[in-house]
C-alpha cells in the first residue's frame, strides 16, 4: 500500500514537472496541439478508488496545473470533469468477471480496452478545456479542432507512456 502510494506520488510529480518543462514548451501546427500528459496520472489510478478521495485528487493536480500555467481554474475544471466521468467510463468497459488487476494499464485491462477508456477521458478533458479557453458560441469549430488535435498528440504520449510502463514497471 505504502509502495503503491509513494509511486503514484513520484508518477504526479515527474508527470507535472515534464509536462511543465517539455511538454509546455512544445508547439505543434502553429499551437493547434497542445498536449497535456500530466492527465496520464489520472488514467492510471487504482480502479478502487473511491470518488471522495478520486475527487480530492483531480482537483490537486488541476490546481497544480493552473498555478504552473497561470491559468484560473481552467485545468481544474477540466481534470474534475475528467475524473467524475471516470468511473462511469470504467464501468462501461469492465467485463463481468471484472480487471485481473487494480490499475489501468493496456496489459491489465486489454489493448482496446485501455485505449477506448483512455480516448474517451482525454477527449471529455480536451473538449472541456478547450471550451474554457475559448469561451465563445461562435468559435465551435474551433474549439472542437483545437480539442481533437491535441486529443490525438496526448493520446499518442499516453500509448508511449503505457509502452515504457511495460518495460520498466514504473510509469
Amino acid at each position: 500500500m505504502i509502495g503503491l502510494l509513494a509511486q503514484n506520488i513520484l508518477r504526479f510529480i515527474v508527470l507535472i514537472l515534464f509536462q511543465f518543462i517539455v511538454v509546455d514548451e512544445i508547439t505543434l501546427f502553429d499551437g493547434w496541439a497542445q498536449p497535456f500528459i500530466y492527465i496520464y496520472f489520472i488514467l492510471v489510478l487504482p480502479f478502487n478508488l473511491p470518488k471522495r478521495i478520486l475527487l480530492p485528487i483531480g482537483f490537486i493536480t488541476g490546481l497544480t496545473m493552473d498555478f504552473f500555467t497561470h491559468t484560473p481554474g481552467i485545468h481544474t475544471s477540466a481534470v474534475l470533469t475528467m475524473t467524475f466521468a471516470r468511473p462511469y467510463v470504467l464501468k462501461a468497459l469492465r467485463p463481468r468477471e471484472g480487471f485481473e488487476s487494480n490499475v489501468p494499464s493496456a496489459q491489465n485491462m486489454g489493448f482496446s480496452k485501455f485505449y477506448t477508456y483512455a480516448i474517451i477521458l482525454i477527449l471529455i478533458h480536451h473538449i472541456w478545456l478547450f471550451s474554457l479557453l475559448y469561451f465563445s458560441s461562435n468559435l465551435w469549430f474551433y474549439i472542437l479542432g483545437h480539442a481533437l488535435i491535441s486529443a490525438l498528440f496526448t493520446f499518442l504520449l499516453t500509448f508511449l507512456l503505457q509502452l515504457f510502463a511495460q518495460k520498466q514497471k514504473f510509469v
